[in-house]
């Protein structure tokens, strides 16, 4: 677990025998930061004491946000009671774990039109390691947050336009043809020739298939890769 928090390309990386298994802990560690990186749910690493270890580029942006926040180190909310929570939960986690390895744990923090769904699971110590410490990973997602592609994406998946993209994105939002025109300040005839041309790029044939489609590309664009 702990190896995801030291993947930010070291300057001098150690020298690594080909074909060793050293070389493929190495990489495995590398893109397994790397797709946590990608991915929209947050995900954090923590110890015992809540404190923050790794942090994906989600998770990062939802401490920036202010959903979840970082105090000394520790992972808090500005919900006092919230914090207690989560403290709890992490410290029952590593309390069950002590004794027989447990699945993940599951939790919800704040109400129906805030709220934080938390799945937390314990790391094993290492084959023939001991440390006596405990990390934890924390995925953190809003449930209520939608999920979209941006416009660059919808382009190098389909080959969309910008402004076939754009159309696409608002239809996913799930109102109808006119109200999409009508925000984008379109004419409906321009919306009626976009969206023919969207259902041929994608090959879609109705706009429940295309909402779909749309849905399931989205990948998390970390700042530090959208600046390349």
């Amino acid at each position: 677990m702990i190896a995801l928090a030291a993947h930010r390309h070291p300057a001098s990386p150690p020298a690594i025998e080909p074909n060793s298994n050293a070389l493929m802990t190495a990489v495995a560690s590398q893109f397994a930061a790397l797709a946590l990186d990608y991915i929209e749910t947050a995900v954090f690493v923590l110890d015992a004491d809540s404190r923050i270890h790794f942090a994906s580029a989600t998770a990062k942006r939802m401490l920036e946000t202010g959903r979840l926040c970082e105090r000394n180190g520790l992972l808090i909310s500005a919900n006092s009671s919230e914090t207690t929570a989560l403290r709890r939960v992490v410290r029952q986690c590593v309390e069950a774990a002590s004794s027989s390895p447990v699945p993940m744990t599951f939790c919800r923090l704040g109400d129906a039109e805030d709220a934080l769904c938390l799945g937390l699971a314990v790391a094993r110590d290492p084959e023939g390691c001991s440390s006596g410490k405990r990390f934890l990973i924390v995925f953190a997602s809003k449930p209520c947050e939608a999920s979209l592609p941006d416009t660059e994406q919808l382009r190098s998946h389909f080959g969309l336009t910008d402004a076939q993209a754009k159309l696409a994105i608002e239809i996913a939002r799930g109102e109808g043809l006119k109200a999409c025109t009508r925000r984008l300040g379109i004419a409906i005839s321009t919306g009626r020739s976009h969206l023919k041309q969207i259902f041929e790029k994608t090959e879609t044939r109705r706009q429940a298939e295309l909402v779909r489609l749309i849905s399931a590309c989205r990948f998390n664009l970390p700042e530090t890769a959208a600046a390349d």
